[in-house]
């Protein structure tokens, strides 16, 4: 059950983090600049900036 409990909470974090990706990605296809989207996102800026290479 634990381990069961654990990989439902990894799903979770995994899928929230894959969301804030794809915000990030289209927020960047809009123009907006990499800070507003890592502050918008709770991204750090290298990541933004990693989705555009």
């Amino acid at each position: 059950m634990i381990i069961s409990t654990k990989g439902r909470q990894q799903g979770f974090a995994d899928g929230a983090h894959q969301n804030k990706l794809e915000t990030a990605r289209n927020l960047t296809e809009m123009g907006f600049a990499v800070e507003v989207i890592a502050k918008a996102t709770g991204l750090s800026i290298e990541e933004v900036q990693s989705l555009s290479t």
